[in-house]
């Protein structure tokens, strides 16, 4: 029988929230057992169906020894740090989200453990070419299009990141995702809109916002690009 260090385990920060709770449920699907780090205790619906399954560790993401220790008491493989310690907007998002990224990668490095940085499609910045984006098309380095906090701030992460991997060895790499919807979300996105009309067989009328392209990605193809 499997003691807990000896399962395959992987840390995912955030973890309650829509976007870490489906990552930790394709890992879970896969035989890992997640490691749920978060700050709020309350579970989406299709986690606590399977919640003998997983665990969950209250804490901080800024608090670099609680992470420690929740990497060293569970055997630890990979950390997908999915976590925003302060909402987008506010006047030290950059500076608490810098220091979370940073000391989580200093983790890695320490205990030589893989790392996933859960980035945005915000990173690109403004794009007046419609045209899609190619695998080797770079984003402005914080100069160039126009950005707001929020995709600087994931700008500065990803250079982090990458630089750890660069100069330390981390095996690591950034995810940009974008417009995400599905299950666990409280975000009316349109797919979501679109999909309760359809299926309740009423009429569905924008009233503004139709000309709004987005790249809008189903969670479950979020997680398995993750994994």
């Amino acid at each position: 029988e499997e003691t807990e260090m000896e399962k395959r385990s992987v840390l995912v920060t955030g973890g309650m929230g829509f976007v870490g709770a489906n990552i930790a449920l394709r890992f879970l699907e896969e035989g890992y057992e997640p490691i749920l780090y978060d700050i709020s205790g309350k579970a989406i619906d299709f986690l606590e169906e399977k919640k003998a399954n997983w665990k969950f560790v209250q804490g901080d993401v800024e608090d670099w020894r609680r992470v420690v220790e929740t990497v060293e008491t569970y055997g630890v493989e990979g950390i997908i740090h999915c976590a925003l310690p302060i909402n987008p907007g506010s006047r030290e998002m950059a500076k608490s989200n810098w220091e979370a990224c940073h000391q989580i990668l200093e983790v890695c490095r320490l205990r030589r453990i893989k790392f996933v940085f859960i980035s945005s499609n915000a990173a690109y910045g403004y794009r007046p070419d419609p045209q899609p984006l190619r695998e080797t098309d770079f984003a402005p380095i914080l100069t160039g299009s126009p950005l707001d906090e929020y995709g600087a701030m994931k700008q500065m992460c990803e250079a982090l990141t990458t630089m750890y991997h660069a100069v330390h060895g981390v095996d690591s790499v950034s995810c940009r995702i974008s417009w995400v919807f599905g299950p666990g979300t409280h975000r009316g996105w349109y797919p979501q809109w679109f999909l309760s009309h359809a299926l309740a067989g009423t009429p569905a009328k924008l009233e503004r916002g139709g000309d709004h392209e987005a790249d809008y990605t189903f969670v479950k193809d979020v997680a398995q690009g993750v994994y």
